[in-house]
């Protein structure tokens, strides 16, 4: 509503493990396989907050604080590095088009721009690296107790040091379940395709994405 303030902290953890095998030919012409083991841990403390503005819409800030830690693991020898520090704080506009009336559900459009805060400390990125702009559609229906949600994006990024990340679109589709007036359960399917990143104006081959997740998410708000 005109003039509400929202504000939502939250708590992100993430644990990614890779392992990369490495074979070795001596001066003897014999070989030896070995392998890196890369373990990152990364934590991100977040402050939302949203204000209501007059025409059924709102204005939304999002500052990110993050640590990262990576330990290397390579022919019994460890290496570790740690850092922590802000992450890309993104500012936001959104505007509820349609109300939802009979089969009609709400249409909510958002748009966002990300700032390159997020600086890179120790070979850990903390942020994204480049300033980006993202607009979505959202629609929101409501059959009580549920609530089915669709989403669809597009977000691009803009040159930095002669690189550029690639375009990124895709789309989210889930259901909330208010398991009572305090609890809500929900679940996603989020779907993500990259295109491929630019160095000099030239595209790296192989260097676009496809990428799927099951999760769980907090509903969108209007």
């Amino acid at each position: 509503p005109f003039g509400a303030i929202d504000v939502e902290p939250s708590f992100i953890y993430q644990r990614r493990e890779t392992m990369t095998p490495f074979l070795f030919v001596a001066a003897s012409g014999a070989s030896q396989v070995n392998k890196l083991d890369t373990g990152e841990n990364e934590l991100i403390a977040s402050l939302d907050l949203r204000l209501g503005l007059p025409w059924t819409s709102q204005f939304e800030l999002s500052v990110p604080y993050a640590y990262k830690d990576r330990s290397e693991v390579f022919a019994d020898r460890e290496e570790s590095t740690s850092a922590f520090g802000f992450g890309d704080v993104t500012l936001g506009f959104a505007k509820e088009l349609l109300r939802e009336r009979g089969w009609r559900p709400d249409l909510i459009g958002r748009v966002t721009w990300s700032s390159d805060t997020g600086q890179e400390k120790d070979g850990l990125l903390l942020g994204g690296g480049f300033h980006s702009i993202t607009g979505s559609l959202t629609a929101l229906k409501r059959q009580d107790p549920l609530a089915f949600v669709a989403s669809g994006f597009y977000g691009t990024s803009f040159e930095k040091d002669d690189a550029e990340p690639g375009d990124e679109f895709g789309f989210i589709f889930g259901t909330v379940l208010a398991a009572s007036p305090e609890t809500s359960l929900s679940l996603s399917l989020q779907q993500l395709f990259a295109k491929e990143r630019k160095v000099d104006d030239r595209s790296l081959a192989g260097s676009d994405q496809i990428n799927s997740l099951l999760a769980v998410h907090h509903p969108p708000r209007s």
